[in-house]
Protein backbone atom coordinates (compact mmCIF):
# COMPACT_ATOMS: atom_id res chain seq x y z
CA UNK A 1 0.00 0.00 0.00
CA UNK A 2 1.39 3.38 -0.96
CA UNK A 3 1.38 6.18 1.61
CA UNK A 4 0.35 9.49 0.12
CA UNK A 5 1.49 12.87 1.46
CA UNK A 6 -0.77 15.15 3.47
CA UNK A 7 -3.13 16.96 1.15
CA UNK A 8 -3.45 14.01 -1.23
CA UNK A 9 -6.64 12.02 -1.54
CA UNK A 10 -7.39 8.97 0.55
CA UNK A 11 -10.02 6.57 -0.70
CA UNK A 12 -12.61 4.48 1.10
CA UNK A 13 -15.32 2.45 -0.65
CA UNK A 14 -14.80 4.42 -3.84
CA UNK A 15 -15.80 7.78 -2.31
CA UNK A 16 -13.13 10.46 -2.10
CA UNK A 17 -12.26 11.71 1.38
CA UNK A 18 -9.99 14.70 0.87
CA UNK A 19 -7.87 16.03 3.70
CA UNK A 20 -6.66 19.58 3.18
CA UNK A 21 -3.13 20.53 4.11
CA UNK A 22 -3.52 22.57 7.28
CA UNK A 23 -1.81 22.90 10.62
CA UNK A 24 -4.74 22.64 13.02
CA UNK A 25 -8.28 21.68 12.13
CA UNK A 26 -8.74 19.90 8.80
CA UNK A 27 -12.01 19.21 7.09
CA UNK A 28 -13.14 16.49 4.74
CA UNK A 29 -15.28 16.87 1.66
CA UNK A 30 -17.55 14.22 0.17
CA UNK A 31 -19.21 14.32 -3.22
CA UNK A 32 -21.91 12.13 -4.70
CA UNK A 33 -21.74 9.69 -7.65
CA UNK A 34 -22.76 10.53 -11.21
CA UNK A 35 -25.20 8.30 -13.08
CA UNK A 36 -25.04 8.16 -16.88
CA UNK A 37 -28.19 8.30 -18.98
CA UNK A 38 -27.72 4.53 -19.53
CA UNK A 39 -27.68 3.87 -15.77
CA UNK A 40 -23.96 3.21 -15.12
CA UNK A 41 -22.48 4.81 -12.02
CA UNK A 42 -19.27 6.83 -11.77
CA UNK A 43 -17.81 7.20 -8.29
CA UNK A 44 -16.09 10.40 -7.12
CA UNK A 45 -12.35 10.22 -6.55
CA UNK A 46 -9.53 12.68 -6.09
CA UNK A 47 -6.85 12.18 -8.73
CA UNK A 48 -3.12 13.03 -8.60
CA UNK A 49 -2.40 16.68 -9.49
CA UNK A 50 -1.51 17.38 -13.11
CA UNK A 51 0.50 20.48 -14.03
CA UNK A 52 0.20 21.57 -10.40
CA UNK A 53 -3.61 21.61 -10.47
CA UNK A 54 -5.78 19.33 -8.36
CA UNK A 55 -9.00 18.12 -9.99
CA UNK A 56 -11.95 16.07 -8.88
CA UNK A 57 -12.91 13.18 -11.12
CA UNK A 58 -15.49 10.44 -11.44
CA UNK A 59 -14.42 6.90 -12.32
CA UNK A 60 -16.70 4.23 -13.73
CA UNK A 61 -17.36 1.81 -10.86
CA UNK A 62 -16.48 -1.21 -12.99
CA UNK A 63 -15.32 -1.89 -16.51
CA UNK A 64 -17.30 -0.63 -19.51
CA UNK A 65 -19.99 -3.25 -20.11
CA UNK A 66 -20.94 -4.91 -23.36
CA UNK A 67 -24.33 -3.23 -23.11
CA UNK A 68 -22.96 0.29 -22.72
CA UNK A 69 -20.41 -0.24 -25.48
CA UNK A 70 -23.10 -1.53 -27.86
CA UNK A 71 -25.40 1.38 -27.02
CA UNK A 72 -22.72 3.99 -27.68
CA UNK A 73 -20.84 2.39 -30.58
CA UNK A 74 -23.57 0.26 -32.19
CA UNK A 75 -21.15 -2.65 -32.15
CA UNK A 76 -20.61 -5.87 -30.19
CA UNK A 77 -16.97 -6.96 -30.45
CA UNK A 78 -16.77 -9.24 -27.39
CA UNK A 79 -15.59 -12.82 -27.71
CA UNK A 80 -17.72 -13.66 -24.67
CA UNK A 81 -20.90 -12.09 -26.02
CA UNK A 82 -22.94 -14.92 -24.50
CA UNK A 83 -21.89 -13.66 -21.06
CA UNK A 84 -24.47 -10.89 -21.48
CA UNK A 85 -24.85 -7.13 -21.61
CA UNK A 86 -23.68 -6.63 -18.02
CA UNK A 87 -20.36 -8.40 -18.58
CA UNK A 88 -17.27 -6.36 -19.50
CA UNK A 89 -16.66 -5.56 -23.11
CA UNK A 90 -13.42 -7.20 -24.25
CA UNK A 91 -11.66 -7.86 -27.53
CA UNK A 92 -11.37 -4.09 -27.96
CA UNK A 93 -8.24 -2.19 -28.98
CA UNK A 94 -6.79 0.95 -27.43
CA UNK A 95 -8.13 2.84 -30.44
CA UNK A 96 -11.59 1.39 -29.80
CA UNK A 97 -11.40 2.61 -26.19
CA UNK A 98 -10.33 6.13 -27.19
CA UNK A 99 -13.08 6.39 -29.82
CA UNK A 100 -15.62 5.09 -27.31
CA UNK A 101 -14.63 7.83 -24.85
CA UNK A 102 -15.21 10.53 -27.49
CA UNK A 103 -18.51 8.97 -28.54
CA UNK A 104 -19.73 8.75 -24.94
CA UNK A 105 -18.80 12.41 -24.45
CA UNK A 106 -20.92 13.36 -27.46
CA UNK A 107 -23.81 11.21 -26.22
CA UNK A 108 -23.72 12.84 -22.78
CA UNK A 109 -23.37 16.38 -24.14
CA UNK A 110 -19.69 16.87 -23.29
CA UNK A 111 -16.75 17.96 -25.45
CA UNK A 112 -14.48 15.23 -26.84
CA UNK A 113 -11.09 14.85 -25.19
CA UNK A 114 -9.13 13.11 -27.95
CA UNK A 115 -8.08 14.30 -31.40
CA UNK A 116 -6.68 12.09 -34.15
CA UNK A 117 -3.92 13.77 -36.15
CA UNK A 118 -3.56 11.70 -39.28
CA UNK A 119 -0.69 13.76 -40.74
CA UNK A 120 1.76 12.78 -37.98
CA UNK A 121 -0.10 9.67 -36.84
CA UNK A 122 -0.73 10.76 -33.28
CA UNK A 123 -3.64 10.82 -30.86
CA UNK A 124 -3.74 14.00 -28.78
CA UNK A 125 -5.32 14.48 -25.36
CA UNK A 126 -6.76 17.97 -24.93
CA UNK A 127 -6.40 18.40 -21.16
CA UNK A 128 -8.62 21.50 -21.21
CA UNK A 129 -11.68 19.48 -22.23
CA UNK A 130 -13.84 17.79 -19.62
CA UNK A 131 -15.23 14.85 -21.53
CA UNK A 132 -14.78 11.15 -20.85
CA UNK A 133 -11.33 9.61 -21.23
CA UNK A 134 -9.10 6.70 -20.26
CA UNK A 135 -7.34 6.74 -16.91
CA UNK A 136 -3.62 7.46 -16.76
CA UNK A 137 -1.38 4.93 -15.05
CA UNK A 138 -0.92 7.31 -12.09
CA UNK A 139 -4.69 7.50 -11.68
CA UNK A 140 -5.10 3.76 -12.10
CA UNK A 141 -2.50 3.15 -9.39
CA UNK A 142 -4.26 5.53 -7.03
CA UNK A 143 -7.64 3.84 -7.34
CA UNK A 144 -6.15 0.33 -7.19
CA UNK A 145 -4.44 1.25 -3.91
CA UNK A 146 -7.83 2.22 -2.55
CA UNK A 147 -9.39 -1.21 -3.01
CA UNK A 148 -6.47 -3.59 -2.39
CA UNK A 149 -4.69 -6.15 -4.54
CA UNK A 150 -5.93 -9.56 -3.50
CA UNK A 151 -7.80 -11.99 -5.74
CA UNK A 152 -11.34 -12.24 -4.33
CA UNK A 153 -11.83 -15.49 -2.44
CA UNK A 154 -14.91 -16.28 -4.50
CA UNK A 155 -13.29 -15.56 -7.87
CA UNK A 156 -13.88 -19.04 -9.22
CA UNK A 157 -13.02 -18.14 -12.80
CA UNK A 158 -9.41 -17.20 -12.08
CA UNK A 159 -8.85 -19.97 -9.54
CA UNK A 160 -10.23 -22.50 -12.00
CA UNK A 161 -7.87 -21.12 -14.64
CA UNK A 162 -4.90 -21.41 -12.27
CA UNK A 163 -5.81 -24.98 -11.38
CA UNK A 164 -6.00 -25.92 -15.05
CA UNK A 165 -2.47 -24.80 -15.85
CA UNK A 166 -3.31 -21.53 -17.58
CA UNK A 167 -5.39 -22.96 -20.41
CA UNK A 168 -6.89 -19.92 -22.17
CA UNK A 169 -9.90 -22.02 -23.21
CA UNK A 170 -10.86 -22.40 -19.54
CA UNK A 171 -12.72 -19.62 -17.74
CA UNK A 172 -14.41 -16.39 -18.75
CA UNK A 173 -15.27 -12.93 -17.44
CA UNK A 174 -18.24 -12.41 -15.11
CA UNK A 175 -20.93 -9.77 -14.68
CA UNK A 176 -19.32 -6.43 -13.79
CA UNK A 177 -19.18 -5.83 -10.02
CA UNK A 178 -21.23 -8.97 -9.32
CA UNK A 179 -18.69 -10.03 -6.70
CA UNK A 180 -18.30 -6.67 -5.01
CA UNK A 181 -19.53 -6.64 -1.41
CA UNK A 182 -20.07 -2.88 -1.32
CA UNK A 183 -22.39 -0.92 -3.65
CA UNK A 184 -20.13 2.16 -3.45
CA UNK A 185 -16.86 0.35 -4.10
CA UNK A 186 -14.70 0.37 -7.21
CA UNK A 187 -14.43 -3.17 -8.53
CA UNK A 188 -12.81 -5.35 -11.19
CA UNK A 189 -9.25 -4.06 -10.79
CA UNK A 190 -7.85 -7.41 -9.67
CA UNK A 191 -9.95 -9.72 -11.82
CA UNK A 192 -12.45 -9.92 -14.71
CA UNK A 193 -10.51 -8.11 -17.51
CA UNK A 194 -7.28 -6.14 -17.66
CA UNK A 195 -7.68 -2.51 -18.71
CA UNK A 196 -6.23 -0.21 -21.33
CA UNK A 197 -4.95 3.08 -19.91
CA UNK A 198 -3.87 6.23 -21.74
CA UNK A 199 -0.12 5.89 -21.27
CA UNK A 200 2.38 4.63 -23.78
CA UNK A 201 4.42 1.61 -22.73
CA UNK A 202 7.55 2.02 -20.62
CA UNK A 203 9.27 -0.90 -18.84
CA UNK A 204 9.22 1.10 -15.60
CA UNK A 205 6.26 3.08 -14.26
CA UNK A 206 6.73 6.81 -14.85
CA UNK A 207 6.05 8.79 -11.63
CA UNK A 208 4.94 11.90 -13.50
CA UNK A 209 2.02 12.93 -15.66
CA UNK A 210 2.08 11.14 -19.05
CA UNK A 211 2.53 12.70 -22.46
CA UNK A 212 -0.53 14.35 -23.95
CA UNK A 213 0.12 12.93 -27.43
CA UNK A 214 1.02 9.42 -28.53
CA UNK A 215 2.30 7.99 -31.79
CA UNK A 216 -0.39 5.48 -32.64
CA UNK A 217 2.26 3.05 -33.90
CA UNK A 218 3.90 2.70 -30.45
CA UNK A 219 2.97 0.23 -27.70
CA UNK A 220 0.36 1.24 -25.14
CA UNK A 221 -0.16 0.18 -21.57
CA UNK A 222 -2.51 -2.44 -20.11
CA UNK A 223 -3.04 -2.64 -16.34
CA UNK A 224 -4.68 -4.96 -13.82
CA UNK A 225 -5.72 -8.55 -13.31
CA UNK A 226 -8.07 -10.56 -15.49
CA UNK A 227 -10.05 -13.81 -15.42
CA UNK A 228 -6.96 -15.34 -16.98
CA UNK A 229 -4.22 -15.65 -14.32
CA UNK A 230 -0.76 -14.25 -14.94
CA UNK A 231 2.49 -14.79 -13.09
CA UNK A 232 2.25 -11.73 -10.88
CA UNK A 233 2.51 -11.55 -7.06
CA UNK A 234 -0.68 -9.47 -6.94
CA UNK A 235 -3.10 -9.00 -9.83
CA UNK A 236 -3.13 -5.20 -9.79
CA UNK A 237 0.65 -5.07 -10.31
CA UNK A 238 0.20 -6.52 -13.81
CA UNK A 239 1.34 -4.11 -16.54
CA UNK A 240 2.17 -4.91 -20.13
CA UNK A 241 2.77 -3.08 -23.39
CA UNK A 242 0.47 -4.00 -26.25
CA UNK A 243 0.03 -2.86 -29.83
CA UNK A 244 -2.78 -0.25 -29.66
CA UNK A 245 -4.57 -1.98 -32.51
CA UNK A 246 -4.50 -5.43 -30.88
CA UNK A 247 -7.54 -7.07 -29.30
CA UNK A 248 -7.67 -9.71 -26.59
CA UNK A 249 -10.48 -11.57 -24.82
CA UNK A 250 -8.77 -10.65 -21.52
CA UNK A 251 -8.62 -6.85 -22.07
CA UNK A 252 -11.28 -4.18 -21.67
CA UNK A 253 -11.22 -0.68 -20.16
CA UNK A 254 -12.97 1.79 -17.87
CA UNK A 255 -13.43 5.53 -18.19
CA UNK A 256 -12.96 8.63 -16.06
CA UNK A 257 -14.72 12.00 -16.16
CA UNK A 258 -12.64 14.92 -14.93
CA UNK A 259 -14.33 18.01 -13.49
CA UNK A 260 -12.89 21.52 -12.94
Amino acid sequence: MRHFPRGFARFWLGVAIVTTACSDNCTTTRTVPITLSSGEVLLPVRIPPREGVQHTAYVLRGEVTQGLYATVMQDQPSYFSDCGSQCPVESVSWFDAVMFANALSAREGRPPVYRFQRADRTVEWDTQQRGFRLLTELEWNAISDSVGTAIPEDDQDRRHYEENGGDLSVGSPHVVCSRSRQPMELCGLADNVSEWVWDGWDPEPIPTAPATAHDWRSLHLVRGGAWRADNEPTPTTYRMGRDPGSRSRTIGFRIILETP
